[in-house]
């Protein structure tokens, strides 16, 4: 019997992302990170608009399996239309849960958790600007 390695959850978000892509909308500002595995070559890219310090919208790109894919795509529906200030506010624990990724996929989720921490980081610095 064939074992299927994606669960119905990570199927759904890899068959139809809405969430990949550019931000095309004007924003206040928008702030980008991108990351990369170097082991695996798996590399994701995380856009965030931001109106009224809330964000307005978010987008990714991503380059490697569909854990990774399905992975951001849950976490940008997510984070759209949340203040700002729940940039961070990430439960690496439940989405692997959701996701069943495997161990040997974990570093995925690794990635998003650094493309998150990279981009708080320049939000906070163009804050520092204004």
């Amino acid at each position: 019997m064939l074992v299927e390695p994606y669960n119905d959850f990570v199927r759904a978000r890899f068959a139809n992302p809405q969430h990949a892509g550019e931000l095309k909308d004007r924003y206040d500002s928008i702030c980008t990170a991108e990351v990369a595995e170097s082991a695996d070559g798996a590399r994701l890219r995380l856009a965030v608009g931001i109106r009224n310090d809330a964000i307005a919208a978010m987008r990714f790109l991503a380059w490697g399996c569909p854990f990774l894919i399905a992975a951001a795509e849950s976490l940008c529906a997510d984070k759209e239309n949340r203040p700002l200030g729940t940039l961070l506010e990430f439960d690496q624990n439940e989405l692997v849960q959701q996701l069943s990724v495997p161990d040997a996929k974990f570093g995925r989720i690794l990635l998003l958790e650094d493309a998150l921490r990279s981009l708080a980081a320049q939000i906070n610095a163009n804050e520092k600007q204004d």
